[in-house]
């Protein structure tokens, strides 16, 4: 069936949005316990990387402002969140095919003492939110080599 230009295809869309869409409709008592944390996801991807003097972690979030973000430390607990402020559905348009959906994010890891809190950075550019988060000086990191049996 072809509707303005655009032919929909029920299978075109990937087991990732079938699943959340499926899971969406699942009475509440499948779902997080706590009302809190069901306003949020935490399917952010995230990529970390280390080099001498820092660790850094990327968060793919096309569609946010910087205003938008959340970052805090908590003894051992960095928290990342970001919550849609902006409603980009306009109610003029019936929807053809949805691929995405803008959805508030909350991240937490866990970091180690050997980061320096007060220093920790955070920009976004291009849809892509990148926390820098420099290690004390004058801490060297442990290392040991575990034996397999």
């Amino acid at each position: 069936m072809k509707t303005s230009g655009f032919q929909k295809h029920p299978f075109e869309n990937t087991i990732h949005h079938f699943v959340d869409s499926f899971l969406s409709e699942l009475p509440s008592f499948f779902k997080n316990i706590h009302d809190e944390q069901q306003k949020y996801y935490s399917g952010v991807p995230a990529n970390i990387k280390e080099n001498e003097n820092a660790f850094v972690i990327e968060l793919v979030a096309p569609g946010f402002e910087k205003s938008d973000f959340r970052v805090e430390v908590e003894n051992d607990l960095l928290t990342v969140s970001g919550e849609v402020k902006l409603n980009l559905h306009q109610e003029d348009f019936k929807s053809l095919q949805t691929e995405y959906i803008r959805k508030n994010f909350k991240r937490t890891f866990t970091i180690n003492q050997n980061i320096d809190t007060t220093a920790i950075e955070a920009k976004y550019i291009n849809g892509m939110l990148v926390i820098n988060l420099p290690k004390k000086k004058g801490v060297k990191q442990n290392s040991t080599q575990i034996v397999i049996n």
